[in-house]
């Protein structure tokens, strides 16, 4: 099996392949780059933030800067997304 489920705030959402399902997600990330610090004056010192908003038919279903990522461990060709409020 292979697909993805979207955890937030106690509800979750699964997008399958191999199911009778007509869902579609779509994933934005934007990023925001943040000035350099005076300490550091480098270029490969900035900070990059990624805000991540995912959307299930067309509708936004969770946003967050706080998003973690891991693989099922029954069916590895699942990724669980979990996402944490702000």
């Amino acid at each position: 099996m292979k697909g993805t489920i979207i955890h937030c705030g106690g509800r979750f959402r699964r997008i399958l392949e191999g199911r009778c399902n007509n869902s579609q997600m779509n994933v934005e990330v934007q990023t925001t780059k943040l000035p350099p610090s005076e300490e550091t004056e480098s270029a490969l010192s900035r900070s990059h933030l990624a805000h991540f908003t995912f959307y299930v038919d067309g509708k936004s279903f969770a946003a967050s800067q706080k998003v973690m990522l891991t693989k099922g461990r029954r069916y590895p060709q699942i990724e669980h997304w979990f996402v944490a409020a702000d």
